[in-house]
C-alpha cells in the first residue's frame, strides 16, 4: 500500500514538474494577446515561443528564486501572500517588458 502512494505521489509529482516545464514558452502569451491585437492566436503563439527560446532558463531561475519568498509567506497563515503574489505578477509583468525591450533592441540593431 505504501509503495504505490509513493509511486503515486513520484508520477504526479514529475507530471506537475513536465508540465510546469512545457508551460514556459507560453508565458508571454497573455502579455502579448494586449500589445499585439491584430495579431491571430497562432501567431502569438509563434511569436512567444520565439521570444522564450533565448530567455527559457532566466524565467526559469526567476521563478525558482520565488520559492523561498512563498515560503517565507506562507509561514503566517498565508497573510505574507498578500504582498508576495503581488510582487510575483509584477516581477513577470517587468520580465516581459525587458525581453520585448530585448527583442526590439536587436530588430533595430539588423
Amino acid at each position: 500500500m505504501s509503495k504505490s502512494i509513493y509511486l503515486a505521489t513520484r508520477l504526479i509529482f514529475y507530471g506537475f514538474l513536465l508540465g510546469f516545464l512545457l508551460t514556459i514558452p507560453f508565458v508571454p502569451c497573455f502579455y502579448m494577446i494586449v500589445d499585439f491585437p491584430n495579431y491571430g492566436v497562432v501567431d502569438i503563439i509563434k511569436k512567444s515561443f520565439n521570444i522564450m527560446k533565448h530567455n527559457y532558463f532566466r524565467y526559469l531561475k526567476l521563478i525558482i528564486s520565488f520559492i523561498p519568498l512563498l515560503l517565507l509567506g506562507s509561514i503566517l497563515y498565508g497573510i505574507g501572500l498578500l504582498y508576495v503574489i503581488p510582487y510575483i505578477r509584477l516581477t513577470k509583468a517587468n520580465f516581459y517588458m525587458e525581453i520585448m525591450a530585448n527583442q526590439n533592441k536587436n530588430l533595430a540593431q539588423d
